[in-house]
């Protein structure tokens, strides 16, 4: 008598990866926002403006690995696209003054316009990208967005064409929300 066995195996690794990363990204945001009133309450005004963006610096490279990136809020009343933190950007891109509007005001004014992510994969061949790291290739932008509505954006760059995609772009719109 002949006994055959069939065995059907399937690698997860890839599933796990991503249920790990869900649930970081979970905490943090539930770290980010973990304050409470009182405690702000007794925190001289300079200590909380420099806490959100240092909160914000330490989970993008520890969460999502980015090194390069910039982070900047929008002036309703003037649409402008105001710094609040940037790494491994030039001063001169940091300091660039630029507006949520539709044209000249790079991927970052874009983004903030049209309140939709923008994947850039080849910085060189892009007609909305103005240079941001001396050595950036490709760069990713996503609107910030607070109950739906656009406060800001986060760009991310990178020194590789093609260096993000539809995972990190995913993740990182989830954790700009």
């Amino acid at each position: 008598m002949v006994h055959t066995v069939v065995a059907i195996t399937r690698d997860v690794t890839f599933e796990v990866e991503q249920r790990k990363r869900f649930d970081a990204l979970h905490q943090a945001g539930r770290d980010l926002a973990s304050l409470e009133a009182d405690q702000l309450a007794e925190m001289p005004i300079d200590t909380r403006v420099k806490l959100l963006p240092q909160n914000l610096k330490r989970t993008i490279h520890d969460l999502l690995k980015y090194d390069i990136m910039e982070v900047r809020l929008l002036d309703r009343a003037t649409l402008e696209l105001k710094p609040l933190l940037d790494d491994g950007m030039p001063p001169e891109a940091a300091a660039r003054v630029l507006y949520a509007r539709p044209q000249d005001n790079g991927v970052t004014g874009y983004v903030a316009y049209t309140g939709e992510s923008y994947l850039c994969p080849d910085a060189a061949n892009d007609p909305h990208y103005i240079t941001g790291a001396a050595d950036a290739r490709s760069s990713m932008t996503v609107p910030l967005k607070y109950f739906d509505e656009g406060i800001g954006t986060l760009n991310v760059e990178s020194p590789r064409v093609d260096g993000f995609g539809l995972d990190d772009l995913q993740f990182t719109e989830l954790f700009s929300k």
